[in-house]
């Protein structure tokens, strides 16, 4: 397996893990899978604005990505990023995520960021651990924020600071 930055070839593959997740979970809160044309346009502004999105391959297939972007478009808020990582169904379980995860880590780090915030449903209890094995500590519970598939949903913000 290796990590490496991601390309705009690996954009489908990207968007069905990513639909794929949002099918069988609320991971994330929407419920119309995004489109190709959707997922390209997503890639190119990270790309634009600077920020990196990784992919780990297995035998020259994506497996999982992981990238962040701007956690809210004010000035102040230029050394906080929000963090995406998603894993292929059949990799989960396998140690991808935590590679992932290490690698975004540290190229937030070495970019000088000061925060990073994950966004996690409340009921993600797998995700909640993930993130605190990384360091990140709940800042803020958010309940009932979302409605999905008939149920109200109560979001989780964990962040990690780094001493720079």
């Amino acid at each position: 397996m290796i990590i490496r930055k991601a390309e705009r070839s690996d954009v489908p593959a990207m968007r069905e893990i990513f639909n794929e997740v949002l099918r069988n979970s609320n991971s994330i809160y929407r419920e119309e899978e995004v489109s190709l044309e959707e997922r390209y346009a997503w890639f190119d502004e990270k790309i634009e604005h600077g920020y990196p999105l990784f992919g780990a391959y297995e035998e020259g297939k994506l497996i999982g990505y992981a990238g962040y972007g701007s956690w809210r478009a004010a000035q102040g808020y230029r050394k906080s990023v929000e963090l995406t990582i998603y894993v292929d169904a059949s990799a989960r379980g396998s140690g991808i995520g935590s590679k992932l995860m290490q690698t975004i880590i540290d190229q937030a780090k070495a970019d000088g960021y000061h925060v990073m915030i994950g966004a996690i449903d409340a009921e993600n209890q797998a995700s909640i651990e993930f993130h605190k094995r990384f360091g990140f500590t709940e800042t803020a519970r958010m309940p009932e924020v979302a409605l999905k598939n008939g149920q109200w949903l109560t979001l989780v913000f964990m962040q990690i600071t780094f001493a720079n």
